[in-house]
């Protein structure tokens, strides 16, 4: 019986490979293991408080994978309810477009992504 091949980051694992809608980069790393995506949750007293901090996470890990893992594309994941209830005003979208911060939006309740946003 043969042996399984031993991923990791000498022989990356082809799912660590894929960039579709369904396997998004990172999703998996060369080992097969799925990554964790964290979804901001948008529940403190500010909805502009909580969005200064999510962007200021994301500038930095941004900053960080730009240099240590280039060949990542960067999402800031959000709920479709904040989605629609928050990041679809006009200086909201404004300056995510200006930070050029790629989004995806999740529907909590279906635990899937419903929209792309690059």
């Amino acid at each position: 019986m043969t042996q399984p091949p031993a991923y990791g980051p000498h022989n990356p694992h082809p799912l660590s490979q894929m960039k579709t809608e369904l396997v998004w980069e990172g999703k998996y790393d060369e080992y097969g293991n799925r990554r964790e995506v964290e979804i901001k949750s948008f529940v403190g007293r500010s909805l502009m408080t909580d969005f200064h901090n999510a962007v200021g996470q994301y500038m930095v890990y941004q900053t960080l994978i730009r240099e240590t893992a280039p060949e990542y594309n960067l999402y800031l994941a959000i709920d479709d309810i904040v989605y629609r209830n928050f990041f679809r005003r006009e200086g909201i979208e404004f300056l995510i477009r200006e930070s050029q911060i790629n989004l995806f939006v999740v529907d909590i309740d279906l635990q899937e992504i419903v929209q792309w946003i690059s």
